[in-house]
């Protein structure tokens, strides 16, 4: 993994996130799976494709620091808490001070021992 996504992803690996990821967005209504497919190939977001899981995600740059940002993960939480280490890794090796995951409740349970702060944010939101 770089931060340049220097990964070439073929038809078959685009499917196979496409799966996990595309329910996803259905409820959140923010991008369609092309929207991410588009972004991945133009290089803005990041497709972590594993066996049973995927993540899309983009690097942040706030005034004071640069984030991982993981908005979407959909699969196996036990598949991303085995690469979560790997991710901490990337994510410190393209110069992140932080990861930023968003996702249901159970995210909260599942990695309660691996977030290193008191501080936790669920994001809240509300069609108008």
């Amino acid at each position: 993994m770089s931060q340049n996504n220097q990964v070439i992803h073929t038809s078959e690996t685009f499917e196979h996130a496409r799966k996990f990821i595309e329910p996803i967005l259905k409820d959140l209504k923010t991008h369609s799976w092309e929207d991410i497919k588009n972004g991945i190939l133009k290089k803005r977001y990041h497709l972590l494709a594993l066996k049973n899981t995927a993540l899309v995600c983009e690097f942040l740059e706030y005034p004071r620091l640069k984030s991982l940002n993981i908005f979407l993960a959909g699969g196996s939480l036990e598949e991303i808490k085995t690469i979560f280490p790997h991710i901490k890794e990337w994510a410190r090796d393209c110069g992140a001070e932080r990861i930023e995951m968003r996702g249901r409740l159970g995210f909260l349970k599942a990695f309660k021992n691996d977030i290193d702060s008191d501080n936790i944010h669920i994001q809240l939101t509300k069609d108008l």
